[in-house]
């Protein structure tokens, strides 16, 4: 069917009074947009806007992919699921929708009594023994959209093949036609369950015992960027010793993000009120974490001004913490291919080794997990991507804001006992090493039309290798839809420049988006001239 074919079926067919309501006030414009394609899994599951029609998140599309995991699991013998949500537009209603279709299976639900981090789900999963769990979330995307991650039994975002295999299914079903148990019946029966306090215990004993040192004399500015965090965060670095003071506007949940529309740690924007909080106490660190406490972002007072550390530094910062502080002997820093090389180097340093995988944490799962299988887990010392995701320690299989806030308070703490901060030891490496620099440049394509762009800009790259990017000469070229190492087959191209200058392409897994990223090794000023340069050539190709 057409968009338009769609749009008449769904007109037909649903019943939700006020989705009806909104089928019928949607122009041209509006309709082409939400049954030009149907919402399917991407690098993080299911992602997109709150509304009707095939290609947004609503009661509908989510309750078929809820049943389609009820199915999946009958198959694979699957008795328990855990689920989790955050503080978005229906992550709610969209939670205790998929536990009453899963219950109507007999699938027994561990359902989070209140809205919690995305690693916190994935904590549920193991400490209940689940087959599967599903988190409702959007992470940092802004308030008009929610996500639906889902997880296997390791705790682990869902890979490539069993994602494929619920969507196959979903595919074959009736979108109109799922039923569900009623809540209170599935509570009764005992096939809802919801969680206590015993769960969440546990997952802060798990996070502190990854600590190395208590944390003294350190003050800091807290933002939840109107999400989960505050029920975990603050708590565990108030026990390792930190003085935390609250963002209190941003720390309590805003499913419309009314004080950062756009909440995510990599935008300086998001820090504009806490910086005025830490001024006011005279702090001069802040830790900031996404809406569903995943990612971590640090700003430092920096000669009378916050400055934001980049994933990136941070992620060096981490590695350089916990390879100078450990016997580093078979320590392993695996890390996303388009995370910077530097900190490669640091690893190196310590006698650490490093691997790359694919980007999406879930590849960084899955390698902890094949270390397990092989009896050498306690291997695994850091995971991190560039977007600002970490984790340290395999209690979860996911990014963690809160044992990296831990850790790089941790660090800093023990920085200001020789008179040195964060900035003054990321400077350092930089001296050993080189100045490391790394940037993303996004373009967005709307709609169907912009789609066809994406597909149409990546499938020139492919037939016509580019010999340079802004007078930078290609030496060579990596294309992951051929197979790289050993990885899974990607669409992603990875251009190596003169001079050591690397650049990876690849659509976003979350969003309508091609992400550019550059990474360059010169003198600061250099580097500086050289991204314009690039984002210039970059900006004419995606027209």
């Amino acid at each position: 069917m057409n968009y338009r074919e769609k749009y008449e079926f769904w007109l037909n067919n649903v019943k939700d009074k006020k989705m009806l309501e909104e089928l019928k006030s949607m122009n041209e414009n509006e309709i082409q947009l939400a049954f030009f394609k149907d919402i399917a899994f991407e690098t993080a599951g299911l992602r997109g806007i709150v509304g009707a029609g095939s290609n947004c998140m609503n009661i509908y599309t989510v309750g078929r992919v809820a049943k389609a995991i009820s199915i999946y699991m009958q198959k694979i013998g699957g008795k328990k699921i855990a689920i989790s949500y955050d503080s978005r537009n229906m992550s709610y209603e969209f939670a205790k929708l998929s536990a009453r279709i899963f219950a109507s299976y007999g699938i027994k639900v561990y359902l989070a009594n209140k809205l919690m981090p995305t690693p916190f789900l994935s904590y549920m999963v193991r400490f209940y023994k689940c087959d599967m769990g599903v988190n409702v979330t959007a992470s940092h995307n802004p308030k008009d959209y929610n996500g639906y991650k889902v997880y296997d039994c390791t705790g682990c975002q869902l890979l490539d093949e069993p994602s494929y295999e619920i969507i196959n299914i979903a595919n074959g079903l009736e979108l109109f036609n799922i039923s569900a148990m009623s809540f209170n019946k599935a509570k009764e029966t005992g096939l809802v369950v919801l969680t206590d306090d015993k769960v969440l215990d546990s997952y802060i004993k798990e996070v502190e015992k990854q600590s190395l040192q208590k944390i003294e004399g350190i003050k800091v500015v807290y933002t939840a960027l109107n999400g989960t965090g505050m029920g975990t965060l603050p708590r565990v670095l108030k026990e390792r010793g930190a003085k935390v003071v609250c963002n209190k506007v941003q720390c309590k949940p805003d499913k419309n993000f009314t004080t950062c529309p756009y909440p995510n740690p990599e935008r300086d924007d998001v820090y504009e009120s806490s910086i005025a909080i830490a001024k006011e106490n005279g702090i001069d660190l802040i830790v900031a974490s996404d809406p569903d406490a995943d990612r971590l972002g640090v700003a430092q007072l920096v000669q009378g001004n916050f400055v934001r550390f980049t994933g990136n530094e941070i992620g060096v910062l981490l590695a350089d913490y916990l390879f100078s502080s450990k016997k580093t002997k078979d320590k392993i820093l695996v890390k996303s291919i388009v995370s910077t090389p530097l900190a490669d180097l640091v690893a190196e340093k310590y006698g650490g080794k490093v691997v790359n995988v694919l980007t999406g944490f879930k590849y960084i799962g899955e390698f902890i997990y094949k270390l397990e299988k092989e009896g050498r887990e306690k291997e695994f010392l850091l995971g991190f991507e560039e977007s600002s995701g970490y984790l340290s320690g395999s209690y979860v299989r996911d990014k963690d804001a809160t044992v990296a806030a831990m850790l790089i308070l941790e660090y800093a703490s023990k920085l200001k006992k020789v008179g040195k901060t964060l900035f003054d030891r990321l400077n350092e490496i930089y001296d050993e090493f080189g100045y490391y620099q790394s940037k993303v440049y996004s373009f967005r394509f709307e709609g169907e039309s912009g789609f066809n762009r994406m597909k149409e800009i990546l499938g020139n790259f492919r037939k016509n290798t580019p010999k340079s990017f802004a007078g930078f000469k290609v030496n060579s070229v990596l294309d992951y839809e051929n197979g790289v190492r050993d990885l899974p087959k990607a669409n992603v191209l990875e251009y190596f420049l003169d001079g050591g200058a690397k650049i990876i392409v690849r659509p976003s897994g979350t969003e309508p988006n091609i992400k550019v990223y550059v990474m360059l090794n010169k003198t600061k000023q250099q580097n500086e001239t050289d991204f314009n340069l690039i984002k210039k050539e970059f900006d004419k190709i995606m027209k």
